[in-house]
C-alpha cells in the first residue's frame, strides 16, 4: 500500500478515451508512494443526511482518501468535497470558470485582462440575438460586421462552437447548443492559432503554439498542429496577473491574439490535456503535477505532526 490514498474521478466516456492516461496517473502514483483509484462520478451520490454532508459510490459510504484528482468538470462535486474536508484538485472556484466560459470572461476582466468582446446569452434568447447580430453589433466599431463565433459556456475541446455568417447557419446552431447558455464573439483574424500555458502550483511549466489545420478552430484533438513556444516577460506577467485571483493546481490556460498581436485570454481548462505538452516537451508533465501534490501532502504531514 501507498502513502497516500486517491481518488480519481472520470466520466465513463471520458475514462473509454483516456485509458492511457489513467493508468499513467496510476504508474507514477505508485513510484511516488500514492494508492490512486479510478471512480466514475455517474456512480456517485451526493447531498445531506442527518444534518451532515455525506458523498456515496454506488449506495455505499467510502473512507475519506487524503486527496481526490478531479476530472469531472463539475464543480459542484468538487465543491461537495470540498466542505467534507477532502483535499481535491482543482478546487471548485477553479472548476467552475474552467467550464462556465461565461463567467469566466467576467471575472479575467474585472482584472483588467485583455479578452475579446463578447455577449453573453441565455439558451431561450439565442434565436432573437443572433437574428439581430449584425445590426446590434455593427454599431461597435472594434468589432468585425460579418463573422462571429458562438459558444456553449461549458463546452470544451472545441465541441459546441460554431461559425456565424448567415442566418441559415441558425437552425443548426441552436441543435449543437442544446440548452446551454452561450457566449457570441466577433471573429478575430488569426484565432486560427493560439497558445495554450500549462500551469502547476501557479506556475508556468511551459507554453504551446496550436495552428488549425483547416477552419478556425485550433484544438489539436480535431487535427491542429503543435510546436513549443516561448513566452515574452509582457506575457509572462499577463498570465501571471491571474494567479492574483486563482490557485491552479493544474490547468491550461489559452490566449489568443488580436490583428495588433496583443495576447487576448480566451478559457481556462480545469481538465487540461497533456498529449499537446509531451509532443512538445520532453519533461514529464504529469510526473510534476502528481509530485507537486506529494510535496502538499508531506507539509501538511509536518505541520500536523508539530501540532499534536
Amino acid at each position: 500500500m501507498g502513502k497516500y490514498r486517491a481518488w480519481l474521478i472520470y466520466g465513463k466516456e471520458d475514462a473509454l478515451r483516456n485509458e492511457s492516461f489513467i493508468k499513467m496517473h496510476q504508474d507514477i502514483g505508485k513510484k511516488l508512494g500514492m494508492d490512486i483509484e479510478l471512480l466514475y462520478a455517474e456512480n456517485i451520490s451526493t447531498g445531506v443526511e442527518h444534518g451532515k454532508l455525506c458523498l456515496w459510490y454506488c449506495g455505499k459510504l467510502l473512507e475519506k482518501p487524503d486527496f481526490v484528482l478531479c476530472r469531472t468538470r463539475d464543480w459542484l462535486l468538487t465543491r461537495q468535497l470540498e466542505k467534507m474536508n477532502i483535499l481535491a484538485f482543482n478546487n471548485s472556484e477553479v472548476s467552475l470558470v474552467g467550464n462556465d466560459k461565461a463567467i469566466a470572461y467576467q471575472e479575467v476582466a474585472a482584472l483588467s485582462i485583455p479578452v475579446v468582446d463578447t455577449c453573453f446569452c441565455r439558451r431561450e434568447h439565442l434565436e432573437e440575438k443572433l437574428l439581430r447580430l449584425f445590426e446590434t453589433f455593427a454599431e461597435t466599431e472594434s468589432v468585425m460586421k460579418k463573422s462571429f463565433v458562438v459558444k456553449a459556456v461549458s463546452g470544451h475541446g472545441g465541441g459546441q462552437v460554431f461559425l456565424y455568417e448567415k442566418r441559415a447557419q441558425i437552425a443548426e446552431i441552436l441543435t449543437g447548443i442544446g440548452n446551454d447558455a452561450a457566449v457570441i464573439q466577433p471573429l478575430i483574424t488569426g484565432v486560427g492559432e493560439d497558445l495554450r500555458v500549462y500551469v502547476i502550483g501557479n506556475k508556468i511549466k511551459g507554453c504551446v503554439l496550436r495552428r488549425a489545420r483547416n477552419g478556425f478552430k485550433s484544438n489539436f484533438s480535431l487535427g491542429g498542429t503543435v510546436e513549443p513556444y516561448t513566452l515574452t516577460e509582457e506575457e509572462k506577467l499577463l498570465v501571471e496577473r491571474l494567479f492574483e485571483r486563482w490557485w491552479f493546481d493544474f490547468a491550461g490556460i489559452d490566449f489568443i491574439r488580436d490583428e495588433k498581436g496583443q495576447l487576448l485570454f480566451n478559457e481556462i481548462e480545469d481538465v487540461v490535456g497533456s498529449r499537446m505538452y509531451y509532443q512538445c516537451y520532453e519533461n514529464d508533465i504529469l510526473f510534476d503535477y502528481l509530485d507537486y501534490i506529494r510535496q502538499m501532502l508531506e507539509v501538511k504531514d509536518l505541520l500536523r505532526y508539530n501540532e499534536e
